[in-house]
């Protein structure tokens, strides 16, 4: 966009705002009523008074039919409805239980008869309302359907695939949970705007152009909810082509609540097959979700209260299978690994079971890469003493001239931290790649609270006011039960917090005002860390040996180490690659209308924005991941003997990586305005014409990484290793990338052990 262009969209963005006495930012959830109030003949009635009022708060929403007998009753929040109408010389008329659904612009027209104003028609059996005022369609659920559909999880947002043209994501199969991440009419998923009492509750999340749903809602405060896929021009922006809309229960002049358990029990289930199999118990499953609502008046007819709260309890069991060093091999052992037996020499009689030295080895092309000449015997590394490499001579590389002088000592300390076999040990049956089996179960609480309260100053002046939290609290198994478990996350935290704001004035019968303002912040830490959650004095220097410099990025872990063939699900032993993603979104949301009644025409226009934040933290591994595979002892380069385990103890692996991370942080702004009129060209005839213009800043960034990666030519525990800058990333209005110097290059050596 031009300077010009940008100049001009702001201009106008401010004066629109400026033509609004006070701005908030929101999509309307409302609804509206308009009419002809006609005689006998079906001449329009001029200056006819209408009254809506809701008959279970009982609030007053007044109107008065213009020349052409037309009224017009908006900002209606979804209720039932009582109306009344009245002028002079015809009796008045009077219709029960009108039904309002969230954002319908709804038709009802009134017939008054000749007769005393204080005569008063009841009218029954009228047809059911339509919405014949504009084009905007959807499915609306109703708290009926709502409440009484089976629904595990009770999460309301899984009712979305009932309307239609709402379909999974295509090669993902039927699960619970996943809120906006739909495909609607053919659009890409996870990009329904998410509406809460008209203002989203979507957030920005860090790895892509999509939207995430702050579910914070408990499913008995859902009154209903709309899944629309035509708009007006008030509704734009982030939305793609649906929305869904959800309105939250509000209090009456009676008391009302309920509540709720559902639950499940290992007492009533069966052991697993793999239990069973090895000899285990049934793991602990609890399942606790349980909850209730209350509401009611805090002053008749003028202040309403709604609580609501869920909380679900669950123990989840689970179990990995894997393999773990025997108690032989952790001090360096590996004679086991050799079923065929040994020659007196020591060379085992199957190739594939032997062990190399893999400072003997010498690159040949044809081989493409190092082929080894001496052989471990017995594969015992406690009692065989490497000559080394005479290119080392005089370096720190070269291994000191003592037995067992192939063994990593950094690497010894970690394999007394794995957990002892326990499956078919000292049987034929016993395998070193699945020697171990482990049953758990993962404890965690989850709570959602909710709290509204609506206000009727007057008939000209009415608020509304919601907040909403969600907490959810898990301490992942701790599965090896110490602080090298490549499993548990630690502590993880998963909470959510929502405030909406709605106000609306009328200034006269033609024309109010609508202000919202809302707030939904997500912070997130997806793991806290086995170490700060459960051991929290452990030094990864300290108490095994790695250099004080693999702790410069801050945070507390030990690094991930993946054995090929003895993983166990995820990493082999140390703490989880990826295991910490901490991040905080937050979306700010403001929208204001205006709206009037003019003649024929039903105008509305206004301004809606956003503030989309998130600050950002998930490195590959908080201290470096590296691998190892049995290559690292094998006598050719992908043949001929080895073992994954025999290269962790020895320190020769394949590769890794380690990065210092940053905590980038975005910030992005959208602004619109929008005019939408409904001309009534003929009493038949209605006509939608919208204009919205929508415009996103480009978005503001902060982000400093620097990584470090490296192959592994010998000990990887402790190498020499390139530490190279990236790019540096800053942004204003405009994306500018500074480049760090190319060529700018540490190289790291450290010494065995160090």
């Amino acid at each position: 966009m031009s300077r010009k262009h940008l100049k001009v969209s702001l201009i106008a963005s401010v004066g629109l705002i400026a033509l609004i006495p006070a701005s908030v930012w929101a999509q309307v959830y409302s609804s509206s009523l308009t009419g002809l109030v006609t005689d006998p003949s079906g001449a329009g009635v001029p200056a006819a008074g209408v009254k809506l009022t809701d008959v279970n708060k009982g609030y007053d929403y007044t109107a008065q039919s213009n020349e052409s007998g037309r009224y017009l009753l908006r900002s209606l929040p979804p209720g039932t409805y009582r109306l009344t109408a009245t002028a002079t010389g015809f009796k008045a008329s009077v219709r029960e239980g009108i039904v309002l659904n969230v954002d319908v612009n709804t038709s009802l027209d009134v017939r008054l008869e000749v007769g005393e104003s204080q005569q008063t028609v009841q009218v029954e059996g009228e047809a059911p309302l339509l919405s014949t005022q504009d084009a905007v369609s959807g499915q609306t659920l109703n708290r009926e359907f709502v409440n009484d559909l089976p629904l595990l999880g009770r999460n309301p947002l899984d009712l979305v695939r009932l309307a239609p043209g709402v379909n999974r994501v295509a090669g993902v199969g039927y699960d619970t949970g996943e809120n906006n991440n739909v495909v609607v009419n053919g659009s890409r998923n996870s990009n329904a705007d998410v509406l809460v009492d008209g203002l989203t509750t979507n957030i920005t999340i860090s790895h892509g152009g999509v939207q995430a749903t702050v579910e914070v809602l408990e499913l008995d405060a859902v009154q209903e909810f709309k899944v629309q896929s035509n708009f007006s021009a008030d509704v734009g922006g982030y939305t793609g082509n649906s929305v869904i809309n959800l309105i939250v229960r509000s209090g009456t002049n009676a008391f009302h609540g309920s509540a709720w358990e559902f639950f499940r029990n290992d007492k009533l289930a069966a052991n697993s097959w793999f239990n069973n199999l090895h000899g285990n118990s049934r793991s602990p499953l609890r399942y606790n979700q349980f909850g209730g609502t209350v509401g009611g008046p805090v002053r008749k007819n003028k202040t309403f209260f709604f609580g609501d709260y869920e909380s679900l309890w669950t123990t989840s069991p689970g179990s990995t299978t894997g393999g773990v060093p025997s108690a032989a091999e952790r001090q360096g052992n590996f004679g086991e690994i050799c079923d065929a037996g040994f020659s007196s020499s020591g060379l085992c009689a199957d190739p594939e079971g032997q062990l190399w030295d893999p400072f003997t080895g010498v690159y040949d092309a044809s081989k493409g890469g190092p082929v080894r000449s001496g052989y471990i015997p017995f594969n015992n590394l406690t009692t065989y003493q490497s000559p080394g490499s005479p290119k080392l001579v005089g370096t720190p590389y070269q291994p000191p001239a003592a037995p067992g002088n192939l063994i990593d000592p950094v690497a010894l300390k970690m394999m007394q931290y794995y957990p002892q076999p326990n499956i078919n040990v000292g049987t034929s049956a016993y395998n070193r790649f699945a020697n171990y089996f482990a049953s758990y179960s993962t404890p965690s609480k989850w709570n959602k609270y909710g709290i509204k309260i609506d206000h009727y100053f007057r008939e000209q002046d009415r608020l509304a006011a919601r907040f909403s939290w969600r907490t959810l609290h898990s301490d992942t198994k701790n599965v090896y039960g110490n602080p090298l478990d490549p499993y548990g996350l630690g502590r993880t935290r998963f909470n959510a917090y929502n405030g909406v704001l709605n106000y609306t004035h009328v200034f006269n019968p033609k024309t109010l005002l609508n202000i919202s303002l809302g707030y939904v912040v997500n912070p997130v830490k997806d793991g806290q860390g086995i170490l700060d959650t459960s051991y929290p004095k452990f030094d990864i220097s300290k108490d095994l040996g790695f250099p004080e410099y693999m702790k410069v990025s801050g945070l507390h872990a030990v690094p991930a180490i993946t054995v090929s063939n003895y993983q166990n699900g995820w990493e082999s032993i140390g703490n989880v690659g990826w295991g910490f993603f901490w991040q905080t979104p937050e979306t700010h949301h403001l929208l204001v209308s205006l709206s009037r009644m003019e003649g024929r025409h039903d105008l509305k226009f206004g301004y809606e924005g956003h503030l989309r934040r998130v600050s950002f933290l998930q490195p590959n591994s908080a201290t470096g991941t590296f691998d190892f595979s049995y290559t690292g002892t094998s006598h050719f380069p992908v043949t001929g003997g080895g073992d994954s385990m025999a290269s962790l103890l020895m320190g020769v692996g394949d590769s890794g990586s380690y990065e210092i991370p940053d905590r980038p942080a975005t910030q992005g702004i959208q602004h619109a305005g929008f005019i939408q009129d409904n001309f009534r060209a003929t009493d038949k005839l209605t006509l939608n014409l919208g204009l919205r213009y929508d415009i996103s800043l480009p978005r503001t960034i902060s982000i400093r990484v620097w990584h470090l990666r490296f192959k592994c030519p010998g000990s990887p525990i402790c190498m020499a290793a390139w530490f190279m800058p990236v790019p540096v990333i800053e942004t204003s209005l405009v994306w500018i990338i500074r480049t760090s110097v190319l060529g700018l290059v540490l190289h790291i050596l450290c010494s065995r052990g160090s």
